[in-house]
């Protein structure tokens, strides 16, 4: 939690508000590398106590850092579902969370604590390009509808 809102209030102050609208793209890829390299180094210096109170800040930092740009993102891909696309990362969250919390279990159980932040490395490594994709989605609005074939254009 210390960790969480350390990270929290610098980020939305300096990534938050015009940046993360406009940089969304930025925005996102640089938090899950942040996140992704954080991860790595908990998992290298996890036995230091001031070495994981320092991570803790940065992945604080890097993923409430990425909030903002999300949820704006996801809004201004939903067109008129706008309104109903808000609860999505709120959704996305929550299932993450769970998933996290039973694949870290089974790391744990197989392999001790240091798997569990070794699995959220990986996972943040697949996440990165995946990321980089969603930056080609473009929103609704900004489609252009095609006719049907065979349609009159008028």
């Amino acid at each position: 939690m210390i960790g969480s809102m350390s990270g929290s209030v610098p980020a939305q102050r300096a990534g938050g508000g015009r940046p993360s609208r406009c940089a969304f793209r930025g925005a996102l890829v640089l938090g899950m590398l942040g996140l992704t390299l954080s991860l790595v180094a908990l998992w290298l210096l996890g036995s230091s106590p001031v070495a994981v109170a320092v991570i803790l800040a940065l992945l604080g930092l890097c993923t409430m850092g990425m909030a903002s740009s999300l949820q704006h993102r996801v809004v201004s891909l939903a067109g008129p579902g706008a309104a109903l696309a808000q609860s999505l990362p709120a959704s996305a969250a929550n299932v993450g969370v769970a998933t996290g919390a039973a694949v870290g279990g089974l790391a744990i159980s197989g392999f001790g604590a240091p798997a569990a932040v070794a699995v959220g490395a990986l996972i943040g490594v697949v996440a990165i390009p995946i990321t980089m994709a969603t930056g080609r989605l473009r929103p609704v609005l900004d489609r252009v509808a095609e006719p049907p074939s065979g349609a009159r254009r008028e």
